[in-house]
């Protein structure tokens, strides 16, 4: 009796480890080999090709994104490269202008001060003159009378 308990529960679990219901199944019809799923399965066989279909519509439009995101940046870096050309030649024609500037400036107080020693000298003469045309008359009219 304990032999036959022992093979019995041999015998179980047996069975029991091993699956009676194996998908897909094969059967061979008219020399084919043809594998049977369930519907279920296949739902999920459909979905998963969908899923697939999706992620590479998405994957082209990534790939268009990145593609328009590199042209983007191509321009971009073009762009700033000439801004940083024409920024540089800017400075290098406000620094040549500040020099006229301050050379400008400097001709202007030359040319000032030219003129202000021409107008003393106008005045010196003036005066001198009048010093003398006054002496003179004076010397004249007092040699006259």
């Amino acid at each position: 009796m304990k032999s036959i308990l022992i093979s019995l529960a041999f015998l179980l679990i047996v069975i029991l480890s091993y699956s009676q219901d194996i998908y897909p199944s094969k059967l061979i019809l008219s020399g084919d080999t043809v594998v049977v799923i369930t519907p279920i399965q296949m739902k999920k066989i459909n979905m998963t090709f969908q899923k697939y279909d999706l992620a590479h519509l998405e994957n082209q439009r990534l790939n268009s994104l990145v593609s328009s995101y590199r042209a983007n940046t191509s321009r971009i870096n073009t762009i700033n490269e000439l801004l940083r050309k024409k920024n540089t030649q800017l400075l290098v024609d406000y620094s040549d202008m500040i020099k006229l500037n301050e050379t400008n400036n400097k001709l202007a107080k030359y040319y000032n001060k030219e003129i202000e020693v021409q107008k003393r000298k106008k005045v010196k003469s003036f005066f001198g003159g009048l010093t003398i045309g006054v002496a003179i008359t004076s010397t004249l009219l007092f040699l006259y009378k």
